[in-house]
Order: structure tokens, then sequence, then C-alpha cells
């Protein structure tokens, strides 16, 4: 993800990275690293947890919508 950032600084859509539950932690652990700090990663990428995401898979594919991925992410920076 540092890559795409530092090759394309001017992204203009959300970045996701899916995660299963018991490794939350360790990505936002490797987000405050300083490399990531300073590209801001916390910011700019959210998270999508493996295991919820399966659970709504077919009602996201049957009723889904643009934003429907959004409503399943959680922010870096805050606790959700």
């Amino acid at each position: 993800m540092a890559d795409l950032v530092t090759l394309c600084p001017n992204l203009n859509f959300p970045l996701y990275i899916v995660v299963p539950e018991s490794r939350i932690n360790k990505v936002k652990e490797q987000l405050e690293r300083p490399t990531f700090k300073k590209l801001k990663l916390h910011e700019k990428c959210s998270y999508i947890v493996i295991e919820e995401l399966v659970e709504k898979w077919d009602i996201i594919m049957k009723y889904g919508h643009p934003g429907s991925i959004k409503e399943i992410s959680h922010n870096f920076d805050s606790d959700s």
C-alpha cells in the first residue's frame, strides 16, 4: 500500500485493507511505523474485517450499491 500511495500520491478513491479480526492490531501497529505515518496511510486507508465481509457477502451482492463496502469498513484511527 505504501508503494501505491508513494507512486500515485493524488489517488482520489478509498483504499481498503481486508484483514482477519485476529490481525487488526498487527495492521494498526504497522501503520504506526514512521514510513506509513509520513504517508498518512492511517487516514487514507480503512479496513474491512474478512469475517464481516463473508457474513454479509450475499446481502452485498444482492442489494449492494457503491457505498456498501464503506458501510462495513472501519477507520484505523478509531476503535470501531
